[in-house]
């Protein structure tokens, strides 16, 4: 039996040897990004060392992870103006995946069916592989896809940031008969002629937690969908973006998109400010969405209606449809803040049939939920006591942010403040305050032996939702 033991060990070593998976490592490793990879077998990890590589890359079909050992702002891949920065075009699926690079200077390749440059900073044919938090920025392409070229695959992004590329069509993105799906990230700042943040060419993109901002083209400034396809846009953000045609989302030619729970503001045009449909577009459908303050000459918020359906929807000017409201939504910061305030219509306004919101309650419009269940951050001070050590404490404020705290010796306010009403009367003194993960932060301050008997009024407020927290009015003890 020993024999037996002895004779099947090799087997076993050779085995494991065989599918073992190894991590490489550049310029450790290999002198290259693309040497690591055509070094590399499936299976294997290439982590990539900070620094600029000028290079293009090629997956070859390799299932490998490639990824860097400190992110995309620290590891970039510059194609230097020749050709793609990033290449599948070899049948690749979920298990290539790329990770946290910057994609910068590429102007695309001959793609094959459409016998045009595309996809400056990734070209995409026939493949499905796995993108995660990666910056595509400063890309090209004479036609389409400046940021990324898609044909006949189904890959996926996670957390992207797309921004400041350029093409014909596509700025950002170009699918054509695809299956892409975007989750999260932004489309940014990209330009076009039709479809500055992307384009749908016949493709049934899924875009979840999307910002399209600052994009411009002739048509389709944040999104283009042509021809017969079905888009989804889910909790997707839609502001300041800019076109003849369509300022936030253009739709023609037999496109069916659905929209749920999206926020479209601030968006300009000539015509259909926040949504345009012409050219026999299909019926685009809208339900728990926000269409306001939008601009445009015809439509400011939608052009070419009759083709829509919207449900449970806030537009401003009013729509025809069920649980449709025409109220101001409260946003934040309709520049940059995209959440509702807590006095906001859209609160608990969505659609009864949708799923709840993650607290509990009846779906809320647009694309960013109000927290009901979330507790108010507050306020306390112990230990007020001359001659001793008195503790500021906050809690319930935002994880791994700043607060501040004021207090005055000479009342309790109200002074007006873009904030709202803060309860100390000037002059006051404030310091700052960093939480920890879970919104809690405090501070030690030594009391003066001969502040017994003085009163002080105290205030604190969160930097990251701009909302004061209760006041306090103390005297030393």
């Amino acid at each position: 039996m020993r024999r037996f033991y002895t004779l099947l060990l090799p087997l076993f070593l050779f085995a494991s040897s065989a599918t073992a998976q190894t991590t490489w490592y550049v310029p450790a490793d290999f002198p290259t990004i693309q040497a690591g990879i055509d070094g590399s077998s499936n299976g294997d990890t290439v982590i990539v060392d900070a620094g600029t590589y000028f290079e293009n890359i090629n997956f070859n079909g390799k299932a490998i992870t490639l990824k860097s050992e400190r992110g995309p702002v620290h590891t970039i891949i510059d194609a230097n103006q020749v050709g793609s920065v990033v290449t599948f075009n070899s049948s690749e699926t979920v298990s290539s995946r790329l990770e946290g690079f910057g994609l910068r200077n590429g102007v695309g390749s001959l793609d094959a069916t459409m016998n045009y440059l595309a996809g400056g900073g990734i070209f995409i044919e026939s493949a499905s592989p796995s993108i995660h938090d990666c910056h595509i920025n400063n890309n090209s392409a004479v036609w389409g896809g400046g940021g990324i070229w898609c044909v006949g695959g189904s890959p996926e992004l996670f957390g992207c940031w797309i921004w400041d590329n350029t093409a014909e069509f596509g700025g950002g993105i170009l699918n054509y008969d695809s299956t892409m799906a975007v989750n999260g990230g932004g489309i940014w700042d990209n330009e076009a002629d039709d479809g500055a943040g992307a384009y749908d060419l016949y493709a049934s993109t899924v875009y979840t937690g999307c910002l399209f901002t600052n994009n411009i083209g002739i048509t389709g400034g944040g999104l283009t969908v042509y021809g017969v396809c079905t888009p989804v846009l889910n909790n997707c953000i839609f502001a300041h973006n800019g076109s003849i045609t369509g300022g936030a989302i253009l739709c023609m030619f037999g496109a069916n998109a659905t929209l749920n729970h999206c926020t479209i503001t601030g968006n300009n045009a000539w015509e259909g400010g926040g949504l345009a449909l012409i050219w026999t577009a299909n019926i685009t459908n809208l339900n728990n969405c926000i269409f306001y303050g939008n601009s445009a000459g015809t439509g400011p918020q939608i052009s070419g209606g009759t083709a829509v359906n919207a449900t449970y929807c806030d537009i401003e000017g009013g729509f025809p449809g069920t649980g449709n409201i025409d109220l101001d939504p409260q946003l934040m910061n309709p520049l940059n803040n995209f959440e509702l305030e807590s006095t906001s219509p859209c609160i608990d306004a969505g659609d009864p049939a949708s799923a709840p919101d993650p607290d509990g309650t009846r779906t809320d419009m647009g694309a960013v939920y109000y927290d009901q269940s979330a507790s108010a951050p507050t306020l306390t001070l112990s230990n007020l006591v001359a001659g001793q050590t008195a503790i500021i404490e906050i809690e319930n404020a935002t994880g791994n942010d700043v607060c501040y705290f004021a207090w005055s010796l000479h009342g309790g306010g109200p002074t007006l403040t873009p904030w709202g009403d803060l309860l100390l009367t000037a002059p006051y003194q404030r310091i700052t305050m960093m939480t920890n993960a879970s919104g809690y932060a405090s501070h030690s301050v030594a009391v003066p032996p001969s502040a017994a008997g003085m009163q002080l009024w105290c205030h604190a407020a969160d930097a990251a939702t701009q909302a004061f927290m209760n006041g306090l009015a103390l005297v030393v003890q």
